[in-house]
């Protein structure tokens, strides 16, 4: 070893060097599996659910496929949490009434309600397609087709506000783009869960509670600031939706729904 420096050659062939080379850390865990949907496979009424579809605050939404003849429906489970809330049962009451009230086949159909804990659901028309969403993060569309699509949303808003009703969460996820045949898409309007029915009878609100609701991108800003709406919030709604359809980006951004209510 001269000049005191130690061989390449006698470290790695030194019992020490050995060891510590063929030593490797433990392979990691592997990973545990999601837990088993315990509603796959159930029944609901005549249903049995055979594959989830989407997931949200309030609930999941399932494929459910009928028992005896084969149809196909969506089911629209709410989370066991929220089974024995007043307020969210509400809204799921709602959502059915203001749908069936309307009647337009722009907006989904809703088929049945079971209304009470422990496992409160909705069954609803199956649609294939896609959400606006999905078509907006591909980037802005042509002008012609913005408009055969938002025409369709202005028809189900017209009479959604004739009957007395306002959605208050109009977004690109909440239209479905149904496709058939060669031409535009067919839009359905979903999710009336925290419409707003202008009767004396439905005062009692979320927003009279004190709680603000609907998405902040698309809030009108007197919804914004937990004022009454009428229909406008829904075509303000609607308007910064159609900005974003064909430009790619929304009119308006803010950190939160304050920003959007000044």
């Amino acid at each position: 070893m001269p000049g005191g420096h130690i061989s390449r050659r006698l470290l790695t062939s030194s019992p020490i060097a050995v060891r510590l080379m063929s030593t490797h850390a433990p392979p990691p865990a592997p990973a545990a599996p999601p837990a088993a949907d315990p509603l796959l496979g159930a029944c609901l009424g005549s249903f049995r659910l055979t594959r989830k579809l989407d997931q949200g605050g309030m609930g999941t939404v399932y494929l459910g496929e009928h028992v005896g003849i084969g149809s196909r429906v969506a089911i629209k489970v709410l989370h066991p949490r929220l089974a024995s809330s007043p307020q969210v049962l509400r809204r799921f009451h709602t959502e059915a009434r203001a749908v069936n009230l309307i009647g337009h086949e722009n907006i989904v159909s809703v088929i049945d309600i079971q209304p009470a804990p422990p496992r409160p659901y909705l069954v609803m028309e199956y649609l294939e397609g896609e959400a606006l969403a999905a078509l907006m993060a591909r980037g802005p569309v042509a002008p012609e087709i913005a408009i055969a699509l938002l025409a369709q949303v202005c028809d189900a808003l017209e009479a959604t506000h004739a009957h007395g009703i306002v959605h208050r969460d109009l977004k690109p996820e909440n239209l479905f783009l149904v496709r058939r045949g060669q031409g535009p898409a067919f839009v359905k309007v979903l999710d009336f869960g925290i419409a707003k029915l202008l009767d004396a009878e439905e005062r009692t609100t979320d927003t009279a509670e004190g709680t603000l609701i609907g998405s902040a991108d698309y809030m009108a800003p007197e919804q914004s600031r937990g004022e009454p709406v009428d229909g406008r919030a829904d075509l303000y709604a609607l308007g910064v939706i159609a900005y974003r359809l064909v430009t790619g980006r929304l009119p308006f951004e803010s950190d939160s729904a304050v920003g959007f209510a000044t």
